[in-house]
Parts: C-alpha cells; structure tokens; sequence
C-alpha cells in the first residue's frame, strides 16, 4: 500500500483564479496538466449580533422596575442576516442593597 503525501494547501485569492494542476505519483509519474478556473466568492462579513434594552439609566445600563405593578419591555435581538439561532437572559443579577 502505498503512502500517501500530506495536501499541499494554498491560499487563493477572492477572485476569479487560473491554477494548473499536475499530479506526481510516488514513483515520480506525472499527470498530464490540467488548466482550472477557480471562483472564490468573498465570505459575507461576521457581523456580531445587536441587542438593544430600553434601558431607565443607560449610563449603569439598568432598567427599573417596580414591585405592584405589571411590567414589560421589549428586548430586540438582531443581527446582519435576520436569522437568529436562540437568545436567552442568561442571568439576572440581584441589586446590592
């Protein structure tokens, strides 16, 4: 069985790219050359998720809510591609009193 060589991995750029490609085997065969055109499609940019929190105080980032009283507000998640996977409050903090 014969061993087979790591992949040789090259960068290419984010365009239309001509490459040539020859095969060598282990026993220094060579392939015939083959001409290829490659089309690298730019990855869209990573946007981080926003999260906006109509906050009472945006300096200490808190939002006051008052005991006896029916209380809601809206928490908007977005993000560059209008999918979401899942968002949560993963923990609420207790006031120092």
């Amino acid at each position: 069985m014969a061993t087979q060589q790591p992949r040789q991995l090259i960068q290419i750029p984010k365009a239309l790219t001509q490459l040539s490609i020859k095969a060598v085997d282990s026993q220094g065969k060579e392939s015939n050359e083959i001409e290829v055109t490659v089309v690298v499609n730019p990855a869209r940019d990573n946007v981080a998720p926003t999260v906006e929190i109509p906050y009472s105080n945006k300096a200490e980032k808190e939002v006051y809510v008052y005991g006896g009283e029916a209380n809601s507000f809206d928490i908007k998640f977005k993000d560059d591609s209008g999918k979401i996977a899942k968002c949560y409050c993963k923990r609420w903090r207790k006031p120092s009193i």
